[in-house]
């Protein structure tokens, strides 16, 4: 009986048309309103996903800070099964170009292992550094990344003198005994990981100044078979007392910022369902004033009040579950389809040049529930003025709202 009366009163042929138009705006804005919500959803999840993966390729999954090489440690990690660690140093530095711009980078000392571990250093003409092994392993040759490269106009061949940044102290007499090593630009890093590597210097560890300079660090990158569990792989190390992060630590701003653009997200999109969800109240109390004599027929025939009640407001929780259910359909399957088939968007330059997305059916359930309760609320409101109509009061149209 709900769906004749949904049928009748709004879609129709011989419905009011103010009515019928009303009611057509406001399914279509129902529609629209879920499916935005999914589909903004799934995108942000995609984000989440994407940025996550490249971190998880490009960054080590734990960083144990200011630890020399240590036999001990290493059996440690071996025993709890790392699947891969090498011991590394740092330093800040100060550079120069042949053209004379000056720059600054932390300059990262670390083995030709761990440089294959990085799987996305490239030179300017896409060919794997391979071949420059050699040169890297003599102390020749350095790889730096992207942002650095920009900034100071470099390119592969070109030639830099590296200092320590303490020789700037130095009294002008001093200038021609500054430490300094030239070496060659083998290959520019871009890998679509954070600014601490794009704007770093990659060189062969022990061979760019042996005494190294008062910066001087050292530490260990490890990657595990399980990223995702890295916390428990940090307790498990907390009896050896490391000054340690993992990657959710190192990247918690970023992932910070992605949170909290999530919730804007979500909370903008909710709110205007919400604000979409009146216009569904709206056409509710026209319709009750526009068919009160049929309400005072009903009641004439022996309908109860709560029977009246039940009727109209099944008709708007139909009329908006229907709209909730196309609006989570439609949003669910092109979210699929993006997930499955990504669509390029941007050029190749960019980190990410797809729209990312991913299904999640947790988000899903809470959509589809808050939009329910939406749904349920701006369809219950409107009956409430159908409480204390009488028969008499209806037929006479008595009632106003």
């Amino acid at each position: 009986m709900i769906f004749d009366f949904l049928r009748a009163y709004l879609f129709s042929i011989r419905a009011n048309s103010h009515t019928k138009k009303m009611a057509w705006i406001s399914f279509v804005a129902i529609v629209l309103g879920s499916f935005s919500l999914v589909l903004v959803l799934s995108v942000m999840s995609g984000l989440n996903l994407a940025t996550e993966k490249r971190i998880l390729n490009s960054e080590p999954h734990l960083v144990i800070l200011e630890q020399k090489k240590s036999k001990k440690i290493e059996n440690q990690l071996k025993k709890l099964g790392a699947k891969s660690f090498f011991s590394y140093e740092a330093q800040d530095v100060l550079l120069r170009t042949e053209d004379g711009v000056f720059g600054g980078a932390e300059a990262f000392g670390v083995s030709s292992e761990l440089l294959n571990q990085k799987q996305s250093f490239y030179d300017d003409e896409g060919f794997s550094i391979d071949y420059k092994i050699d040169e890297f392993n003599k102390g020749s040759a350095v790889f730096i990344g992207y942002s650095l490269a920009f900034q100071t106009g470099l390119v592969v061949g070109d030639v830099i003198e590296v200092y320590r940044p303490e020789e700037i102290l130095k009294s002008e007499t001093d200038l021609t005994r500054f430490t300094l090593k030239s070496v060659k630009v083998a290959g520019v890093l871009n890998n679509s990981s954070g600014d601490r590597e794009s704007n770093s210097i990659f060189y062969k560890k022990g061979k760019l100044f042996p005494q190294g300079s008062k910066s001087l660090s050292f530490g260990y990158e490890v990657f595990l078979n399980k990223p995702r569990n890295v916390s428990d792989f940090k307790e498990k190390l907390k009896p050896f007392k490391l000054n340690t992060k993992s990657w959710k630590e190192r990247n918690s701003s970023l992932f910070a910022a992605l949170k909290l653009e999530r919730f804007a997200m979500t909370f903008l999109l909710g709110l205007a369902l919400v604000i979409t969800s009146f216009s569904i109240m709206t056409l509710l109390m026209l319709l009750v004033v526009q068919k009160q004599k049929d309400i005072g027929i009903l009641l004439s025939q022996g309908f109860s009040r709560n029977r009246i009640r039940f009727l109209f407001g099944g008709v708007g929780l139909l009329l908006s579950g229907l709209g909730v259910f196309v609006g989570l359909f439609l949003g669910t399957v092109l979210s699929l389809i993006l997930d499955f088939f990504p669509l390029k968007i941007l050029p190749s330059i960019y980190q990410d040049p797809y729209l990312p997305a991913h299904m999640d059916w947790a988000t899903l359930s809470w959509v589809m529930f808050f939009c329910m309760i939406a749904s349920v609320l701006s369809s219950l409101i409107p009956i409430y003025y159908l409480s204390d109509i009488s028969p008499v009061k209806a037929l006479k149209g008595g009632l106003k709202v």
